[in-house]
C-alpha cells in the first residue's frame, strides 16, 4: 500500500482492488457493521442527561462538528505551555502580544448564538506568557465602532513606576476610544510568578468574552516546587450569559430591584459546553422572542493529557457572578499555588473557587498509568449564591479529561461520575482560607516595634442600600462609586496635583470623598495597612485589590470583627504564615482582615469582583504615594492624550 502524507486521503475501493490487504479490510468493516446493527437491534441505551442527580452514560455527550468553528480558540494547543522552553529562558527579554478587539456577531460557545466581544476573532482569549523579569508589551487595537475598552492584567504588580498601565477605566487609565489603540508596557517584577489573567475593566465588557489567562514562569518557582511537574496547562472556567451584559443592566440597576443579579444561562470550561435547548421551555433573555433564537449542538470540551506525564493544572474562575466547586473524577488535587503565591502543598478531592481566584494543582490520578482513560471534569456552580434561579441554567458544568488518543470526540467513552457532591455551601463560602499557608514564610509584615497592630487600620462596612429614586447600589462606608467625569483619578491627581476636584496634594486626610470618588490616602512608603471588612450584606463578596497582594489574616463566617482579635493570645488571627493573595471571598454577614504593605505608587481600585456589583458601585480607590507618582516624568504620551480626549468629550 502506498504511504499517505498527513492530510492526504486515499480511496479505499481503488486501493483494495490493488492488494489482498485491502480486501481483508473491507471484510472486517462489513463484519463490524453487522455487529453494530445487532447491538442497536437489542436496544443500546441513549445517554441520560447529566443533570444533577442523574446517571451519566458515554458518547452521546458529543456531537460531530457540522459547522465552521474557526472562531473557537484551540485551547488544547493554546492553553498548554512548554515547560522545557520556559526553563531555558534565563535572561529578561521583551514579550509582545497583539490584541485586536472586536465585536463578533452571532457565534455560539454553547450552541445558542449571540454576539461576543473577543480578542483576535476568537473565543475565549489567548494565553499570554512571560518570564519573571521580562518586559511585557500588550498592543491593543480597539476595532469596535462605538465602545471604548481597557485591558487589566489581574494580579500583576506595577512597582516599576508604571501603575498607569493597570487598565482600570476612569481610575488609573482613561479608556481606549473606539477605533483607537494603546500599548501597555509592563516591566514584570523578577520575584513575581504564577497564574494570573487579563480582562476588560470597562463596564460589564468582560462578561461578553474579553478575558484570557496570563502566566508568569520562573526557574525560581519551579525549583521551589521541587521540579514536580513536566507538563503545564490552564483550565479556564466561567459562568456564561446568552445576551450581551449591557442588555441586563437597565433592569439590574433600575428602580425596585434589590440587588437581584441576573443568573447565568450556562457555564463553560475552556470556552465551551453543551446546552440542552428545548424551545418550549427556553427562557429567552431580556424579553426576547423565541423566533430569534438560533441553536446548533456543541460538544463539551475535551482536555487531552499524556498518561506518562505529571501535570500542573492552573485553574481560573473567569466568571462574572458565581462561585463553583471543582473536581476531576478519580484524581486528587494537590494545591501548590493560590493567586500567584506558592503554598504548602495540601491535597483535596475538590474545592470551591470564588470569582477571579486562581489555583494551581499537581494532578494525582488514582488509577495506574496503564489504566488511565477518560474522566469527567466538573465545575458545579453554587446556586445558593444567586437570589433567583434561571431555569435555563444547568449548574453542573463538565468537560472530559482524556488520556486516550482520539480524533473524533463522538467516539469517547466516559464512565459515570462517582463524585458525591454535597450541593454547595448554603451561604456561598469558598475553600477554607485558613488551610492555606504561604510557603517558606514564618511571619507577616509587622510594624517596627513588633506589634501585631498595623500602622493604619481601615474599617470598611459593605452593604447594598436603597436610596434616591428607589435605586439599589453597593456602598462602602456609605459611599458608592461612580465613574469620574473628567478623565481619570490618576490623571487628575498627577497632572493637576494642586488643583483638582478629588484630592489636592497638600490634603493629608486619610479618607477623602469628593466628586463621588471615595479614596483612602497613604502617603508614606512601607506603611502597613489592615483592611477590616464587615459585610452587612447577605451575599458573599470576592474582594480584589489592584497592584498588591494581601495577607489573609482572618476570615469570619459570621458576626463582626473584634479589636481583641489582635492580641497575641487570640487564635482568630494568623500572623505567621497565612495565604498571600490578591482576591478573597468575604462571607455574607461575615468579616475579614487583609494586610498589605503600601509600596506601589498609584491609584488602585479595591472592589468586589462580581461584575454586577462593580457596575452598582461596590468599589473605592486607594491613593498610594501621590507625592511620588505626581512627580514621574515617564507617563506615556498616548496615555495622556487619551485622558485629554475623554476630558473633552465627557
Amino acid at each position: 500500500m502506498k504511504e499517505l502524507r498527513p492530510g492526504e486521503v486515499d480511496d479505499l475501493e481503488d486501493q483494495s482492488s490493488r492488494d489482498g490487504e485491502g480486501r481483508w479490510l473491507r471484510v472486517c468493516l462489513r463484519v463490524l457493521l453487522v455487529v453494530v446493527v445487532l447491538i442497536l437491534g437489542f436496544g443500546l441505551k441513549e445517554l441520560v442527561e447529566y443533570r444533577l442527580g442523574s446517571v451519566e452514560s458515554v458518547s452521546s455527550n458529543f456531537v460531530k462538528k457540522s459547522f465552521d468553528d474557526s472562531w473557537r480558540l484551540d485551547t488544547n494547543r493554546n492553553y498548554s505551555m512548554d515547560v522545557e522552553y520556559w526553563l531555558k529562558q534565563t535572561k529578561p527579554r521583551e514579550r509582545h502580544y497583539y490584541m485586536n478587539v472586536t465585536t463578533f456577531v452571532e457565534e455560539s460557545p454553547d450552541g445558542i448564538r449571540r454576539n461576543l466581544t473577543v480578542v483576535n476573532g476568537q473565543y475565549p482569549g489567548p494565553l499570554v506568557e512571560a518570564n519573571a523579569g521580562d518586559t511585557l508589551f500588550i498592543h491593543v487595537e480597539n476595532q469596535m465602532e462605538h465602545e471604548p475598552v481597557t485591558i487589566h492584567c489581574h494580579g500583576l504588580f506595577f512597582n516599576r513606576n508604571n501603575s498607569f498601565h493597570d487598565g482600570a477605566a476612569y481610575i488609573n487609565q482613561c479608556p481606549i476610544p473606539p477605533k483607537a489603540n494603546y500599548t501597555y508596557k509592563i516591566e514584570l517584577d523578577d520575584k513575581q510568578y504564577g497564574t494570573y489573567w487579563y480582562h476588560s475593566h470597562f463596564g460589564a465588557q468582560y462578561a461578553d468574552g474579553l478575558f484570557g489567562p496570563l502566566v508568569i514562569h520562573s526557574n525560581e518557582e519551579y525549583k521551589a516546587m521541587n521540579s514536580s511537574y513536566d507538563k503545564d496547562i490552564v483550565v479556564l472556567v466561567n459562568d456564561y450569559y446568552h445576551d450581551m451584559a449591557s442588555n441586563y443592566l437597565p433592569d439590574y440597576l433600575g428602580p425596585a430591584n434589590e440587588n437581584t443579579e441576573p443568573d447565568p444561562d450556562n457555564g463553560l470550561i475552556q470556552g465551551q459546553n453543551r446546552f440542552d435547548y428545548v424551545a418550549s421551555t427556553y427562557l429567552v433573555p431580556n424579553g426576547g422572542n423565541i423566533s430569534d433564537v438560533s441553536y446548533t449542538p456543541v460538544n463539551v470540551s475535551v482536555i487531552d493529557l499524556d498518561p506518562n506525564s505529571t501535570y500542573r493544572l492552573r485553574l481560573i474562575n473567569a466568571g462574572f457572578f458565581l462561585t463553583f466547586e471543582f473536581e476531576i473524577d478519580s484524581h486528587d488535587l494537590e494545591i501548590v499555588e493560590a493567586d500567584g503565591t506558592l503554598v504548602d502543598p495540601i491535597t483535596v478531592n475538590s474545592l470551591a473557587v470564588s470569582l477571579a481566584e486562581r489555583y494551581s494543582f499537581i494532578l494525582r490520578p488514582r488509577d495506574d498509568k496503564k489504566d488511565l482513560k477518560n474522566y469527567w471534569m466538573q465545575a458545579r456552580f453554587n446556586q445558593f449564591c444567586a437570589k433567583v434561579e434561571n431555569t435555563n441554567f444547568n449548574p453542573d458544568v463538565r468537560a472530559v479529561v482524556s488520556y486516550s488518543k482520539h480524533e473524533d470526540p463522538s467516539n469517547l467513552q466516559v464512565p459515570d461520575s462517582q463524585w458525591q457532591y454535597g450541593g454547595g455551601d448554603v451561604v456561598c463560602n469558598e475553600f477554607d482560607q485558613s488551610l492555606l499557608h504561604t510557603a517558606n514564610v514564618t511571619s507577616v509584615p509587622r510594624v517596627s516595634n513588633g506589634s501585631t497592630l498595623p500602622d493604619v487600620r481601615f474599617d470598611v462596612d459593605v452593604s447594598f442600600l436603597i436610596k434616591a429614586n428607589q435605586l439599589t447600589r453597593g456602598y462602602m462606608n456609605d459611599h458608592t462609586f461612580q465613574n469620574y467625569k473628567n478623565g481619570s483619578t490618576m490623571y487628575q491627581l498627577a497632572f493637576a496635583a494642586d488643583n483638582n476636584t478629588i484630592k489636592n496634594l497638600d490634603v493629608k486626610d486619610l479618607l477623602t470623598n469628593n466628586d463621588h470618588q471615595y479614596v483612602l490616602n497613604i502617603n508614606e512608603r512601607g506603611t502597613i495597612v489592615d483592611i477590616v471588612i464587615n459585610n452587612y450584606d447577605d451575599g458573599s463578596h470576592p474582594f480584589h485589590l489592584h497592584g498588591h497582594k494581601f495577607w489573609v489574616l482572618a476570615i469570619g463566617k459570621t458576626g463582626f470583627f473584634n479589636q481583641n482579635y489582635y492580641t497575641d493570645d487570640s487564635s482568630m488571627m494568623n500572623f505567621n504564615n497565612p495565604v498571600l493573595r490578591d482576591t478573597v471571598n468575604i462571607p455574607g454577614f461575615g468579616w475579614g482582615v487583609l494586610r498589605f504593605v503600601a509600596n506601589a505608587p498609584g491609584v488602585w481600585p479595591f472592589h468586589c469582583h462580581i461584575g454586577w456589583h462593580m457596575e452598582s458601585g461596590l468599589m473605592m480607590q486607594f491613593n498610594i504615594l501621590q507625592d511620588e507618582y505626581s512627580n514621574w516624568d515617564n507617563y506615556p504620551l498616548q496615555w495622556y492624550q487619551q485622558c485629554q480626549y475623554w476630558q473633552n468629550n465627557l
